[in-house]
Parts: C-alpha cells; sequence; structure tokens
C-alpha cells in the first residue's frame, strides 16, 4: 500500500484540559458510528522525517465506503477493495495490481472506520482551538502491539462531529498528516466509482 495514503499522526502541543478516559472511549465510539456509512472529503497528505530534505505533500480527493476506497490525486488514481489494491498511473501507462498483507491492510483506507476498535483503543481525549473551531483531540493506541505505527491521534470538530485532520508516526519516526476538507457523510457514490478503468494501450501489471 503506498504510504501517501496510510493513516498517521504524531502527537502536537495539545489545548490544556485532559478529559476522562471514558469521555474518550464515548467519542471514539461515536466516531466510527457516524463514519460507517462512507465518507467522501477532499485531502491534503503531508509526509516528513528528519532524513529528508524536504516534505512530501499530496492533495486529492478522497471516498470511502465500507471495505472500499477510491483515491485521486495529481499523479494516480488508487482504487481498493477488501485486501487488493488498484493503482494507475497515466505517466507510466500502468496498471498494478496487488494484494496487500495482513498487516497493511489493517490501516488501509477502505478498513479505517470499520476496524478502528480493533485496531486502536482509546486513551485520551483533550479540546483545541483549531482555525476558530473547538476540537476534540483524540489520542489513539496502536494495537497490537506490533503494529507499524507507535502513535495516532484524531482532531475531531466539536460543532460537528467531523473529523478534520490526522496524524500519525510510526517507529522510524516518520509523521504523517492527513487534513480533511468539504466532507460529506454517507454520500451518494456512483456504482462504479471502486472499478478501475482501463484506458486503451495500458499496462496491466497483476501480482496478486
Amino acid at each position: 500500500m503506498p504510504p501517501v495514503y496510510r493513516i498517521l499522526l504524531i502527537l502536537v502541543v495539545l489545548w490544556p484540559g485532559r478529559l476522562t478516559a471514558q469521555d474518550a472511549d464515548a467519542i471514539f465510539a461515536s466516531v466510527i458510528d457516524r463514519y460507517g456509512q462512507g465518507i467522501q472529503a477532499s485531502f491534503e497528505y503531508t509526509m516528513s522525517s528528519e532524513v529528508w530534505d524536504q516534505d512530501l505533500v499530496y492533495t486529492g480527493q478522497i471516498q470511502l465506503l465500507d471495505d472500499q476506497y477510491r483515491v485521486e490525486n495529481d499523479t494516480e488514481l488508487i482504487i481498493g477493495r477488501g485486501p487488493e489494491t488498484w493503482i494507475y498511473r497515466p505517466a507510466d501507462s500502468q496498471i498494478l495490481i496487488s494484494r496487500a498483507m495482513e498487516d497493511e491492510l489493517a490501516f488501509a483506507p477502505g478498513h479505517l472506520f470499520a476496524n478502528y476498535q480493533k485496531n486502536f483503543s482509546a486513551d485520551a481525549l483533550w479540546s483545541q482551538m483549531i482555525g476558530g473551531s473547538e476540537h476534540y483531540v483524540l489520542e489513539l493506541i496502536p494495537l497490537p502491539n506490533n503494529s507499524p505505527l507507535r502513535a495516532a491521534s484524531l482532531w475531531i470538530r466539536k460543532s460537528d462531529g467531523i473529523i478534520t485532520r490526522i496524524e500519525t508516526a510510526d517507529h522510524n519516526d516518520t509523521l504523517m498528516t492527513i487534513r480533511l476538507t468539504d466532507v460529506v457523510l454517507s454520500p451518494a457514490i456512483a456504482s462504479d466509482t471502486f472499478i478501475m478503468p482501463t484506458p486503451a494501450g495500458i499496462e496491466v501489471i497483476d501480482l496478486r
């Protein structure tokens, strides 16, 4: 799974005011229930590390429904259905088909909300102002112990329960941040959204 579409975040300087673990569990359960009927949004994805000269930044659109997802940016189209992923890069004139490993699948966009409680537990809840809007900041503990992530957090706007930011950090201290805008919950998604088109003259490489 391309790293640009893994969900990640690192802990930041948070607004004071820790709430109880019970509050965190309740907010966590509410978020999962609210996003269970699908989502579409615009995103900005940033990946950074001290070993790189500059951050990697991608923008695009994402649609999620059950274990399916569609991610589009300026350079590629990625479609996932269950454990299988199709990646189309027009510049390479190729479509690559692969099957995710179990540890990768746990953090694939299509499994994000359906399996969050299996892959994370709520640890703490804070309040923070972002862009004039008050947010919950929900800290998550990655599960199981061999998770590729060491930290994860969600920023949830209090006024409408919308996730506006997701951050993660892996064990190599690679930091990933996803900012979401134009979020639509329970969107009307066309039946062919999660089917990869195959333009004429495109090479299909099947690695399943």
